[in-house]
């Protein structure tokens, strides 16, 4: 029982530096935000392409809300395995002497900290195919005021939105797979039953699993 309860609390202290890392690598991917916006100020002195830049950005902004997504899979993923620990050495009315969120796992979302950083990278997105929409694409119309079925397919300066779009899509899929698997953990390693019922609200992802 010594050697078991050791394990456990090495397993429980490398889940924790896992969840440490997993946010770590999240603020790394937002240095890679700010290079692509680095690029679009050279956009002013044509050094590069508008077009390319913001097809870059959005290329970018997609794969950070990716890592984004998987990282928010892996927090609450780990959370159930440090939920499951601490069942091993708490008992039920430890839920009102020491903490509740053990009794119970959280729901397949986000922790308030993915969802502030997940946010801000739509709402840059938003704002910077606006801006591109104002910079390129207006003119591009003014331009061709009656573009022919060719300009409508095979012009470049559609590219930032069909980055876009396929992003999106990326993102839906990728999130849908991460929810199927966190269910499924939860289902096969539901941890140590408890009895006791806790009706909280807003603590844990505002639902009461218990």
């Amino acid at each position: 029982m010594d050697e078991r309860k050791e394990f456990l609390l090495h397993l429980f202290d490398k889940v924790w530096d896992d969840i440490g890392s997993t946010i770590k690598v999240i603020w790394q991917s937002i240095v890679i935000l700010l290079g692509v916006i680095a690029t679009i100020i050279f956009t002013k002195a044509n050094i590069v392409p508008i077009t390319t830049t913001y097809t870059i950005a959005m290329i970018a902004i997609a794969w950070i809300l990716a890592h984004v997504e998987n990282a928010a899979y892996w927090f609450n993923r780990n959370l159930v395995i440090i939920a499951n620990i601490e069942r091993q050495f708490l008992n039920e009315d430890d839920s009102e002497q020491i903490h509740f969120y053990f009794t119970a796992h959280r729901p397949a979302k986000m922790v308030p900290h993915f969802q502030l950083q997940y946010w801000f990278l739509i709402m840059m997105a938003l704002c910077l195919l606006l801006y591109y929409s104002t910079a390129k694409l207006l003119p591009f119309f003014k331009k061709f005021p009656n573009p022919s079925i060719s300009h409508y397919i095979f012009s470049s300066v559609y590219f930032p939105y069909i980055t876009a779009m396929i992003g999106i899509l990326f993102i839906c899929y990728f999130r849908n797979k991460n929810i199927e698997k966190y269910n499924e953990f939860k289902k096969l390693s539901p941890g140590k039953p408890f009895t006791k019922k806790i009706a909280y609200v807003h603590g844990h992802g505002g639902e009461n699993l218990s």
